[in-house]
């Protein structure tokens, strides 16, 4: 622990890198297969809620599990602020952004990833 201490002391006085920006997220692929990967984060305050700094997805579907207040950045600098609520479910184009949990507690999350487009069955 004061080994970790030091090395965050150093980083932050020789390039600048805030400790707040060291902690990642935690992730974990609770399924996956040919059609999906299914992916659950759990974010303290202050950490990345879907990755680590910009980063990109590709289309996908987010359930909400645990709400908090998030602030998302675009890559063209522009902010939103925003509180999804608990066991909201919704569709997310590809794109590139920094999400970050600035609530007091924790946010928790699955996003799934459809990796092959849906076949229509048609009805005989």
């Amino acid at each position: 622990m004061i080994r970790s201490l030091g090395i965050y002391a150093l980083l932050i006085l020789t390039v600048g890198i805030p400790i707040l920006k060291l902690h990642a997220q935690e992730s974990k692929v609770i399924l996956e297969n040919d059609k999906v990967r299914v992916t659950e984060y759990t974010a303290k305050p202050h950490e990345g809620v879907c990755g680590v700094g910009m980063h990109s997805h590709p289309a996908h579907l987010t359930v909400i599990l645990q709400s908090a207040r998030v602030r998302v950045t675009y890559p063209d600098g522009k902010t939103v602020e925003r509180e999804p609520r608990k066991d909201l479910v919704f569709w997310s184009e590809a794109g590139t952004h920094s999400v970050e949990n600035i609530d007091t507690v924790i946010r928790h999350a699955l996003i799934i990833d459809v990796k092959e487009p849906a076949v229509e069955h048609k009805v005989k």
